[in-house]
């Protein structure tokens, strides 16, 4: 049997969209597209799957430099045409990508997000808590929030294409 509060995270994760204001959250209604910036204003608070950011490029053809110097996940997947043209997980953020055809490409950057609101420790005020263990769900005192305590997510600026043509 699943108790309620493992449902919720179930619930969640499948893909309900709510608001969360404090300690409180309701249901709404599904955004059409999800803009660039954290996806936990956007109806997805505790997402922890992936999410695919997609938009159309006109390109001179020759090789191209993608950049995505601003992400709240564990890692971004980059498709040109539906085509995976590589990873961006390390500074600089950025992947070159060679003899890329003259014209208009659809670019897809999927983000690997983390599972830290929707598992984690979604009531530890602690700001600069960069390492989750056991202890991080004992919180007393000032390190506990009944409000919940939401990291951003997201692809948070758009990607920079850059062309290298000489």
């Amino acid at each position: 049997m699943i108790s309620s509060s493992h449902s919720a995270n179930a619930r969640m994760l499948s893909g309900a969209i709510c608001e969360v204001r404090g300690r409180l959250k309701k249901l709404v209604k599904r955004p059409e597209k999800l803009a660039f910036g954290s996806i936990v204003n956007q109806g997805l608070p505790f997402y922890g799957g992936c999410v695919t950011y997609r938009f159309g490029v006109d390109c001179p053809g020759g090789d191209i430099k993608i950049t995505v110097p601003h992400y709240d996940g564990a890692l971004t997947d980059i498709f040109v045409d539906g085509v995976h043209a590589g990873e961006i997980i390390f500074p600089p953020y950025e992947l070159e990508l060679k003899n890329i055809g003259a014209g208009r490409h659809e670019i897809a950057v999927k983000l690997y997000t983390n599972r830290r609101n929707a598992f984690g420790t979604v009531h530890l005020y602690e700001r600069k808590c960069h390492w989750i263990g056991p202890d991080a769900w004992r919180t007393r005192g000032s390190k506990w929030s009944y409000e919940y305590v939401l990291r951003d997510i997201g692809v948070e600026s758009a990607p920079v294409i850059y062309s290298l043509k000489k």
